[in-house]
């Protein structure tokens, strides 16, 4: 069987959380901001593309070179096209992320939450879910979701992760007992280089509050 395009990177939304403290008044107004982060190594196991119908994976080949060429409204489609005939959480993964990466939050939150009611353990679905409310500003609902991770999965990354995350959204909130009780729990994925940054960035952010 001949091999596929596969993306290249996992994009994933993280927090930049602000460097707003205790003095300043305007709280809440713009203390939000979100990144893709990059990582040519790092790749969800849980998203699924051995595809078993040819045309399904022709149209999710088709989608990937479309986004990768900056036609967003042709990988839609050709995404679409693979979903209709065979339901991959790779192609679920792929969809949502480009109808992010064009600002089309709705279609990007329904599109996770097909994938969800398709394939119940693909975290990154849940991950990406939960990331993309908390990027408009849903934090209850991207509380949701970085729950549902912790309560069902048993994969300590994706655990500490969705901690990490939490404590980002509690700090926006300024509830900073709460961001610090999340960060006290994700501390050991500071151990992945990867995420070293990320983690000490929102360490030094919630502890000098």
């Amino acid at each position: 069987m001949r091999h596929f395009m596969k993306p290249n990177i996992f994009l994933i939304y993280l927090f930049l959380v602000s460097s707003c403290g205790k003095g300043q008044d305007e709280i809440g107004r713009n203390n939000f901001n979100s990144t893709y982060y990059n990582s040519e190594t790092f790749q969800a196991e849980d998203l699924r593309y051995d595809f078993k119908i040819p045309a399904a994976q022709k149209h999710y080949e088709e989608g990937r070179r479309f986004y990768e060429e900056k036609e967003f409204t042709k990988a839609i489609e050709s995404y679409k096209s693979s979903l209709q005939i065979e339901k991959k959480s790779g192609t679920y993964n792929e969809l949502g992320m480009t109808y992010r990466t064009i600002k089309d939050s709705v279609n990007s939150i329904n599109t996770f939450k097909e994938g969800i009611r398709s394939s119940a353990n693909s975290w990154s679905l849940y991950f990406n879910l939960a990331n993309t409310y908390a990027a408009v500003g849903d934090y209850e609902n991207a509380k949701k979701y970085f729950e549902q991770i912790i309560t069902k999965t048993d994969q300590k990354f994706w655990k500490e992760y969705s901690y990490l995350n939490l404590s980002a959204i509690y700090y926006n909130e300024r509830d900073i007992d709460k961001a610090k009780e999340f960060l006290e729990k994700s501390k050991n994925i500071q151990n992945n280089e990867k995420f070293e940054k990320l983690y000490n960035s929102i360490k030094q952010k919630v502890e000098s509050y």
